[in-house]
């Protein structure tokens, strides 16, 4: 410029980009230091790296710039497995959080340097929380509803986000190695606003809340018999029209022909009861090995699919880091028995009752016969290639089996309890305490914490025992002072 020459350094920043940082202006000979002009350009290059190349402009801008600088990293990681450490559900719920934390902050005018700051950019966050307790979703629906409060898991998971971005904001390991020297919300501090707040949510604390609230044993041999009797007749019944007509029966008149609608919920409960499965390792499980490596695309540490071995339905489950093969055609609460023969039924009937042929059908070759083919065996509608949907099934489930068979006098008020109910079961038959862990991926210790005080009619064999052993000596009687 102007016969004039200048030294510049080549960086990329966060994005990517290849930008040109200014050193300094060249000279001839040496300056008042005895230094030449390159020498004097590579003592700046090391201030600014020492600096981390932090200029006026990036301190003051929006934290909303850098809220989408973390989302497109988290979709990044999303799209390329390689990169992506996480798995695709918990990089989706950062970036939910993170957006829900942007949609407060638009309004706020907070830039990057008032996290300088600390105690005063803390009383914001602390803003922030108190915005989720006092806040109201406001749902849109034809009844005029205003919504309801948000649940105290909702803002924890809310709040761990933003725990998340400001630690990300200080990895060295992004961009220009951090944008902030000092992460201004860590870990204890969240911690801490949790308790302050009253954010607190145990497992312990909710099946307790429960136990006050139906005046009652949160088990009951009698429940369990009741669920599965139901279970087992609804499926029965669905499954035995379509042995008849190759139909399945609608639930509604405008409901879509061959759709089992809102009673899937006894399909999975089934299931539930009679292996203690968590809900989702049913309603995302593959149909086959196959399918499960067509559609896995996104890397996931959970997972689960069907396959069959000598005529025995296998189910493999991968799930939050641990692994199980479950062999299932031993089960008895997963035959279906009808009196009509089902299609492509091959050899002879299973029994007969006196009067007439019965035949026994798994479960899993029930959903596989009556069910849409697709890469899972629940699937959301026809020819979808996605799993039936958490939401809608949450609905289903409280519908049903909640509202309609009444389920809940026996302390069930989510799908989760049919795994309890499941545990508690066998515990109170003396099933071998390692069996039921390796079904479950439960450790012991956590199945005698978490299940065996719920379940009283044990406890009272227990102390019956104890009573037993004690009456076999007399009582002290206490000496008169």
């Amino acid at each position: 410029i102007n016969n004039e020459h200048y030294w510049y350094a080549f960086r990329r920043d966060e994005t990517g980009k290849l930008k040109t940082r200014y050193l300094g202006k060249c000279y001839e000979g040496l300056n008042n230091e005895g230094l030449s002009s390159f020498e004097t350009a590579l003592i700046t290059l090391q201030k600014r790296l020492n600096e981390n190349f932090a200029s006026k402009i990036t301190e003051t801008k929006n934290i909303n710039y850098f809220i989408d600088l973390f989302v497109k990293d988290c979709q990044k990681r999303i799209e390329s497995p390689l990169e992506q450490g996480l798995n695709y559900s918990t990089l989706l719920t950062h970036i939910n959080g993170a957006k829900r934390f942007r949609k407060w902050t638009e309004t706020q005018n907070i830039k990057l340097h008032h996290l300088k700051n600390i105690d005063e950019y803390r009383h914001r966050i602390k803003d922030y929380i108190e915005h989720l307790v006092k806040n109201r979703e406001y749902m849109t629906n034809r009844k005029g509803d205003i919504g309801k409060s948000l649940a105290i898991s909702t803002i924890r998971q809310y709040l761990k986000v933003v725990g998340i971005f400001h630690e990300w904001l200080a990895d060295e390991t992004w961009g220009s190695g951090g944008y902030v020297k000092v992460n201004p919300i860590p870990k204890d501090w969240i911690v801490k606003a949790r308790k302050r707040y009253g954010l607190i949510y145990t497992k312990k604390n909710d099946r307790q809340n429960r136990l006050r609230r139906y005046s009652r044993d949160f088990y009951s041999s009698e429940g369990y018999d009741k669920m599965v009797s139901d279970c087992i007749t609804e499926v029965r019944d669905v499954w035995e029209v379509f042995c008849k007509t190759g139909e399945i029966p609608r639930e509604f008149r405008n409901q879509p022909r061959n759709r089992v609608g809102g009673r899937i919920v006894y399909f999975v409960s089934l299931f539930q009861l009679a292996m203690g499965f968590r809900v989702g390792e049913i309603l995302r499980s593959f149909r086959s090995y196959e399918d499960f490596l067509n559609e896995n695309l996104k890397a996931s540490d959970s997972y689960s699919f069907w396959r069959k071995i000598d005529d025995t339905w296998v189910i493999e489950v991968s799930w939050k880091g641990k692994f199980t093969l479950l062999p299932t055609n031993d089960i008895d609460l997963l035959r279906i028995r009808t009196w009509v023969k089902p299609p492509n039924w091959k050899g002879k009937p299973s029994g007969n009752n006196g009067k007439e042929d019965y035949y026994d059908t798994h479960l899993v070759d029930v959903c596989m016969e009556m069910f849409s083919n697709s890469p899972f065996l629940f699937t959301a509608y026809k020819n979808s290639h996605k799993h039936y949907s958490y939401s809608q099934y949450n609905n289903n489930f409280k519908e049903h089996c909640i509202g309609k068979k009444q389920w809940d006098t026996y302390g069930i008020d989510m799908t989760h309890d049919l795994r309890h109910y499941f545990i508690t079961k066998h515990i109170q038959l003396k099933t071998d305490p390692m069996l039921i862990s390796a079904i479950t991926r439960h450790s012991i210790i956590t199945m005698m914490k978490f299940y065996k005080e719920e379940n009283v009619d044990f406890q009272k064999a227990s102390v019956r025992n104890i009573g037993i052993q004690i009456g076999k000596y007399k009582p002290i009687s206490q000496k008169e002072n």
